[in-house]
């Protein structure tokens, strides 16, 4: 097996073989925030496979101060206002509060009833729930902030390549300065997750968008797997726990599920770097040391998350013990931020990756679009006034057309796209070669 799987596959591997735990369940969220008890429920905004206990997060913003009841349906419309109806529909509720694990019950156990949990208006109110059968209870938690929970932009580590006498550290950039309620931490293990491993805090930067982890030196060929995620809870409270360390997370990132083993590795990455030329992408990277060293793959992204291959790049030499230099282009870089990294593959099919480097091409973006997440496949867009026909392209992350428009524009133009046919997933929305616009469909 890869030393480089995470936990996230290893507990997926496992926990995917027990019923109350796999994705059974589809839930609309009920409640007199959105006054909906007799109409349609509010999708989850993600669905978390990849942590140990598998979870359903809601997150909206509360209108009024005082008990917010609910109730969750596997059904979308509750239009008979009784969750008796459909036939079929499975329910759950039950009294939380603000910060605890709590239990969401099955409708009709005895236990049920309305559920309610205390919000305040203005707030963000995060509900996340444990995803069940269809005969079981729930974990459930309740988290409260007062701006929209942050997203985590990227992760990246240094030394590239560890060796046994010098820490790690872990730079975590997020989308926006984290209200004061909302913390982050790194959770990390040398025993793949076997246990609960250990709970790591800031060590520089906390509070801000961007901050650092240290994780101690490890022996010679350790490998240490890690994740960091976001929550409303304190470390004394999550430490040691992990059934409410992963119900209590907001939002976490495993890079893809690439960046959690490290080992002392058969090369020493000395440089990686990346320049901006007038309309292309220059990157450069130095060895002082190979063994066994295959291939660089060389990893683009518009975000930071959504990774493709740019080129391939063979070791000039497998074993050296001098110095060697390679270098690679990117000729048709995004008009604005472009991120990436080095993929090293070993002889043997291991890997690992590099830190991430950033190159910002200096493009704007003028369009506007919304609803974002797109829903009943219509998705607006207005554009400003130009003198000429304005080219509009939808791309997948990997940057395949699936969508193109031409529109003569004279003056403000607006109207609806239409996506039906699109899957659900993360696009790109781009107007005459400007700045790319990430588009979410449900």
């Amino acid at each position: 097996m890869d030393r480089f799987l995470s936990r996230f596959f290893c507990a997926l591997f496992v926990l995917i073989t027990l019923p109350m735990y796999g994705q059974i369940t589809t839930p609309y969220f009920y409640d007199n925030i959105h006054s909906n008890f007799s109409g349609t429920g509010i999708g989850a905004n993600a669905y978390r496979s990849s942590l140990g206990v598998h979870s359903h997060r809601f997150t909206f913003l509360a209108n009024f101060t005082g008990n917010n009841f609910y109730k969750i349906n596997n059904q979308s419309d509750n239009n008979d206002n009784n969750f008796n109806l459909p036939s079929g529909s499975k329910v759950w509720s039950g009294g939380l509060s603000l910060n605890t694990l709590g239990t969401a019950f099955a409708y009709g156990d005895g236990s049920g009833g309305a559920g309610s949990f205390p919000v305040t208006s203005g707030k963000y109110v995060t509900y996340n729930w444990q995803d069940v059968n269809t005969s079981s209870d729930a974990a459930a938690i309740v988290m409260q902030t007062d701006n929209d929970p942050v997203s985590i932009v990227s992760t990246t580590a240094l030394p590239l390549f560890p060796v046994p006498s010098l820490p790690v550290i872990v730079t975590v950039v997020l989308t926006n300065t984290p209200s004061a309620q909302e913390n982050v931490f790194l959770r990390y293990s040398t025993n793949g997750f076997a246990t609960y491993g250990t709970l790591l805090s800031p060590s520089t930067g906390a509070g801000t968008a961007t901050q650092t982890f240290t994780i101690p030196a490890q022996p010679l060929n350790t490998a240490v797997s890690y994740y960091v995620f976001t929550t409303t809870l304190a470390s004394g409270t999550l430490s040691g726990q992990g059934t409410l360390t992963d119900m209590a997370t907001i939002n976490f990132d495993n890079n893809g599920g690439s960046n959690f083993l490290y080992v002392s590795l058969p090369i020493e990455l000395t440089a990686f770097q990346a320049e901006k030329t007038d309309r292309s992408v220059v990157l450069h990277w130095t060895t002082a040391t190979e063994q066994n060293n295959d291939r660089f793959e060389l990893e683009r992204a518009p975000d930071g998350s959504h990774w493709s291959l740019l080129s391939m790049v063979p070791s000039q030499n497998g074993n050296a013990r001098f110095p060697q230099h390679y270098s690679a282009q990117d000729p048709h870089p995004w008009p604005a931020r472009n991120y990436y990294r080095l993929r090293q593959v070993d002889t043997d099919g291991k890997f690992t990756y590099s830190p991430v480097r950033i190159v910002d091409m200096g493009g704007t973006a003028t369009a506007t679009i919304f609803p974002n997440p797109v829903v009943n496949d219509a998705l607006q867009l207005v554009l400003p006034a130009t003198e000429l026909n304005a080219q509009v392209r939808l791309t997948d992350v990997q940057g395949r057309l699936l969508r193109q428009w031409t529109f003569n524009m004279e003056t403000e133009w607006s109207g609806t796209l239409d996506l039906s046919g699109v899957p659900a997933g993360i696009f790109f929305l781009q107007v005459n070669g400007e700045l790319p616009i990430r588009v979410v469909k449900q």
